[in-house]
């Protein structure tokens, strides 16, 4: 049986008759892929930070703690948006969803090492700190670590007129928060399973 494929660096010789079905069969593709493409929305993403493409884009909460669906549900829609953003070149966006995502795991944070205490009025994670300090509740490493976001990674949602510049100030904060969220859940326990719940109920 012959060789179907030529060797590398060779060349294959095909008669005019042979090479002119497959160049009239190209100029069809392009002017179809050509009419295909100026009627579908088409976007070029170049890669981020050696991150994954299609899963910052599909489901961002996979470069965050798996803990964080079974311990703080509500932070994962906003963490799937802040890497969608970051995909998309978004900064200042992704630093939006970033600072709430860690906010709704910080006020669970706080459910946990209060004991239950009444929530401050505002919600931001400024006046959250002043209280847990005020109380010396959590761990002082990690509501260090949560003044340090504060002080060098301004909330746009707080302050309107800070934004992100760009990407990788974007993917710095992401870095940040992703840590900060580690060092909560670390802290903050399994919720009871439905056995649990139950027996804890008779």
């Amino acid at each position: 049986m012959g060789q179907l494929y030529p060797a590398e660096g060779e060349g294959v010789d095909l008669s005019l008759w042979e090479l002119n079905p497959i160049q009239s069969a190209y100029a069809k593709f392009e002017t179809i892929l050509i009419s295909e493409l100026q009627s579908i929305s088409c976007f070029i993403i170049n890669r981020k930070g050696g991150f994954d493409t299609t899963t910052m884009i599909q489901s961002g909460q996979e470069f965050f703690s798996s803990d964080v669906g079974i311990k703080v549900h509500d932070a994962l829609p906003d963490l799937v948006q802040a890497m969608r953003c970051i995909a998309f070149e978004l900064p200042t966006a992704a630093g939006f969803h970033l600072h709430r995502a860690n906010e709704s795991v910080l006020r669970v944070y706080w459910d946990h090492v209060t004991g239950g205490a009444n929530r401050p009025e505002q919600g931001n994670m400024g006046v959250y700190l002043v209280e847990l300090n005020k109380l010396n509740k959590g761990k002082k490493s990690v509501r260090e670590h949560l003044k340090s976001i504060k002080d060098f990674h301004r909330n746009p949602s707080m302050h309107p007129e800070q934004s992100l510049e760009s990407v990788d100030e974007a993917i710095d904060l992401m870095a940040a928060i992703r840590c900060s969220i580690g060092y909560m859940l670390k802290e903050i326990p399994h919720p009871p399973t439905a056995v649990q719940a139950i027996l804890g109920g008779v």
